[in-house]
């Protein structure tokens, strides 16, 4: 009766998270891609960078740490400067 006993405790488990595996559809369901969503865009919009100060102090730190090369660097700055913040008239070239 013991060795039954084991063989029920050990088995029943994997049993059961086989059915669960098989029965389960596969992917996220419609909730779980939602929350997923939300807290992706929660993620951004509390940890992105607002202003340029910010995002250029964000491109240093990361070409500091060796993930950008000088030339991503300075194309990221590049862009980043010509960026205009809302509200602001673009900045006139200098001749």
């Amino acid at each position: 009766m013991k060795a039954v006993w084991t063989l029920v405790v050990i088995f029943l488990p994997f049993l059961g998270t086989l059915i669960y595996l098989v029965v389960r559809p596969a992917g996220a369901t419609e909730q779980e891609r939602q929350a997923i969503d939300t807290a992706s865009r929660q993620f951004v919009a509390r940890y992105a960078p607002t202003d340029n100060a910010q995002q250029l102090a964000l491109l240093t730190d990361l070409r500091d740490r060796g993930a950008l090369t000088a030339q991503e660097f300075e194309a990221e700055k590049t862009r980043v400067l010509a960026q205009t913040a809302p509200g602001r008239a673009p900045a006139e070239p200098a001749l």
